[in-house]
């Protein structure tokens, strides 16, 4: 740590409206490595050489040291100050369950007990350690009994819901892909990452209207009817948000010393009935089609524009977000497959899964890149609340796609 102080440099980053909208999230991994030498328990992966890997990284990020801070016109940033760091949470502890259970269990995380299991999907303030300050990072590594593994959870910020997990084969959606690129009209060409959001989307926003078709059957108390109901019943689109990286769609020289994700939020209005269409390779196309145009057109107008609205007034962010929840179907898409989780090796051996925690919102989607003793494939992790997540998997035409599901309840 104190190799870390040394580097930090006083300095006052504020967020824009786009990043306040994200700010309420965190985002939070589970690293699983498996101890396949059987090691003994402080010879694999030594506590003191992955507390110092952290604390190196966190050199090159030092922003995830400091404090959010509203001014007085509303306005929020973070600042590092070196007298005064707000450190993020690094925690080393033991747990009495085995690596072997955890992964005949599907690694279901609530097998690790309360005390373990604990990844906040919203950030909190951290009195538990005595500051009271929200904390912008948190590392917990978890060392499995009989020192079988190890687990290290990395959570960041940025009704009741599950997280499903479902893998499927490169064999499988290369085929599937093919079927739907034959129904693309003449000069459309869609990646794998349009016609994977395309099926998720017409499985989700299909699952959450046969909830509200069952909801609708049931009594509603007045004052909820006329709160919610006749707006949302005349609603003929889903908003689809798609993740959009914006380094290839700026000037190369601004981003050469950027930090941070730099994506966008791509928001698509679908039709409703063309989401809802039994989804054969034709119907799939055209919602790919849609998909691959907005994508396409987010260029330095929609950036522009979206960055415009969101910072109009310190508060104009949540007028973004109050919209994307006016929409009765609606999900938030981003693909992860290409960014190199398994690459994490601290010279032990990569991990053998890496999936995210139960995400704020519901109806959102990571799609990740499958486990190495899988093969070549996506694993797609969904946060849904619970009536949805057992809509989904009563669907056949997916679960006849997937080749394994594991979930957490």
């Amino acid at each position: 740590m104190d190799d870390f102080i040394k580097t930090v440099k006083p300095q006052k980053v504020y967020l824009d409206g786009l990043d306040k909208i994200i700010s309420g999230t965190n985002i939070a991994f589970y690293y699983w490595y498996e101890n396949k030498e059987r090691k003994p328990w402080d010879a694999f992966m030594p506590a003191a050489t992955l507390e110092q890997a952290f604390y190196n990284t966190l050199c090159e990020f030092p922003l995830f040291a400091g404090t959010l801070v509203t001014d007085s016109n509303g306005m929020i940033y973070v600042q590092v100050s070196k007298d005064n760091l707000n450190m993020p949470v690094y925690t080393d502890s033991a747990c009495e369950v085995g690596f072997d259970t955890i992964r005949d269990a599907g690694f279901n995380t609530k097998l690790l007990g309360r005390d373990f299991d604990h990844a906040r999907d919203v950030p909190v303030p951290a009195k538990i350690f005595g500051s009271g300050k929200i904390k912008l990072a948190e590392i917990h590594v978890i060392r499995l009994q009989e020192s079988r593994g190890r687990i290290i959870k990395a959570l960041v910020s940025m009704s009741k819901r599950t997280i499903c997990y479902f893998y499927i084969s490169q064999e499988k959606i290369s085929r599937f892909c093919s079927d739907v690129r034959e129904n693309a009209t003449k000069g459309q060409r869609f990646s794998t990452n349009d016609i994977l959001t395309a099926v998720i989307a017409s499985l989700i926003v299909q699952s959450m209207r046969m909830v509200h078709i069952e909801a609708q059957a049931k009594p509603i108390p007045t004052i909820m009817r006329y709160i919610f109901g006749k707006k949302t019943e005349e609603q003929q689109e889903a908003l689809v948000s798609v993740a959009v990286s914006l380094r290839p769609r700026v000037p190369q020289p601004d981003v050469l010393n950027y930090t941070g994700n730099m994506i966008i939020a791509r928001l698509i209005t679908v039709p409703l009935d063309l989401v809802v269409a039994d989804p054969v390779p034709s119907a799939l196309a055209k919602v790919s089609g849609y998909i691959r145009s907005a994508v396409n057109d987010t260029g330095a107008e929609y950036i522009c524009q979206l960055g415009h609205l969101a910072n109009k007034k310190s508060e104009s962010y949540m007028q973004i977000l109050l919209g994307l929840l006016g929409y009765k179907y609606n999900l938030i898409t981003s693909n992860q497959a290409l960014f190199n989780h398994y690459n994490v090796d601290f010279g032990m051996g990569i991990p053998v899964l890496v999936r995210p925690a139960l995400l704020s919102f519901p109806n959102s989607v990571l799609i990740m890149p499958g486990r190495p003793d899988a093969g070549k494939g996506y694993e797609i992790a969904m946060t849904l609340t619970m009536d949805v997540a057992a809509k989904v998997m009563q669907n056949e035409h997916w679960m006849g796609l997937v080749d394994r599901c594991d979930y957490d309840v």
